[in-house]
């Protein structure tokens, strides 16, 4: 078994050996942790989308009447966003919500919950 001070003797010299606290070492250091923090930013904002029930939204379009740029325009999005809507894709939340209100629905109707369990684990 090492002593204490065989230990801290260690660890002093594989602190060295890195260079840890080095200009270099703590640069790496500093790129490291904002690659974690744009990574659990990214994973903020896709736990922030939402998919729809695809059999359901492309019926609310239809009864709509309204082609999807007309949809797009009334909800304030790009007519992308219907399409991705419309196909199941993930999109943001914000955006769905406009173009369920441009369809007069409710979200909460149309959200694929069980596709967002698996895209991003139960809440």
């Amino acid at each position: 078994m090492l002593s204490q001070e065989e230990l801290a003797a260690m660890v002093a010299e594989e602190k060295k050996h890195l260079g840890v606290g080095s200009e270099e070492f703590m640069k790496r250091h500093n790129e490291i942790m904002g690659e974690l923090d744009q990574i659990k930013e990214r994973e903020e904002e896709r736990r922030k989308m939402v998919a729809a029930k695809v059999n359901q939204i492309i019926a609310a379009m239809t009864a709509s009447c309204l082609s999807p740029q007309e949809i797009a325009d009334k909800a304030g999005v790009s007519v992308n966003v219907v399409y991705r809507i419309r196909r199941g894709y993930l999109v943001k939340l914000e955006r769905f919500g406009k173009v369920c209100r441009a369809l007069g629905i409710s979200p909460e109707d149309v959200i694929d919950y069980s596709r967002l369990e698996q895209s991003h684990g139960k809440p």
